[in-house]
């Protein structure tokens, strides 16, 4: 994997398979934060960190209260997570409930577009958290 250019615009050689990608709409350089983006990095770090301990999400579920469904949409983005929920999926998963949170300096920042695989964006969030 090679970053090439990280300007106006970020272009991923060599991702998968010879598979190029240029992502011009990565940088948005707005200051307003998105509640959007804010729950979609919260659910990447839950599924993240739950697939480190090789938890499914039915066990995930089961040991926090909630129905696996609640567990996927949490992690899509799709379901706000409440707060107590947040401190009880940190408990089972054995992390401090800041590691769930995202940096807040790159929420404005950056933010993947929907037409971008999921393997791409995860290695995207990924790259950008080593930065730091």
């Amino acid at each position: 994997m090679q970053t090439v250019c990280i300007t106006n615009y970020l272009l991923l050689s060599n991702l998968t398979d010879g598979y190029d990608v240029r992502l011009d709409s990565l940088l948005m350089g707005s200051s307003t934060l998105s509640p959007s983006v804010v729950y979609n990095r919260v659910g990447a770090r839950i599924r993240d960190e739950r697939e480190r301990r090789n938890f499914s999400q039915e066990m995930l579920a089961n040991r926090v209260g909630l129905t696996r469904t609640s567990i996927t949409n949490i992690e899509k983005g799709r379901q706000k997570v409440l707060l107590h929920t947040l401190l009880e999926i940190a408990r089972v998963l054995n992390l401090k409930p800041t590691r769930l949170l995202p940096d807040l300096s790159r929420l404005s920042e950056i933010d993947v577009p929907p037409d971008v695989s999921k393997k791409i964006s995860r290695w995207i969030e990924r790259s950008l958290e080593e930065t730091k």
